[in-house]
């Protein structure tokens, strides 16, 4: 399964973190579309806790097994 992760930062304290971001994606084309879109949508944007998205990543996440 490829996942999609933003990578934000906060501004007063510089703590970063990364969060997963759903649904998952099936293909790296779809992955790669997603995230092109996030990332313009993003530029310049703070959110209301004082965070800054500074990344979007595609990634691979193994299926757990039953």
């Amino acid at each position: 399964m490829i996942v999609m992760l933003i990578t934000y930062c906060y501004v007063s304290t510089g703590e970063c973190r990364s969060e997963e971001i759903s649904p998952p994606t099936r293909t790296w084309e779809e992955c790669d579309s997603r995230r092109k879109v996030l990332l313009k949508t993003m530029v310049h944007a703070i959110g209301d806790d004082g965070s800054v998205a500074i990344g979007v990543s595609c990634s691979v996440q193994a299926q757990p097994s039953n």
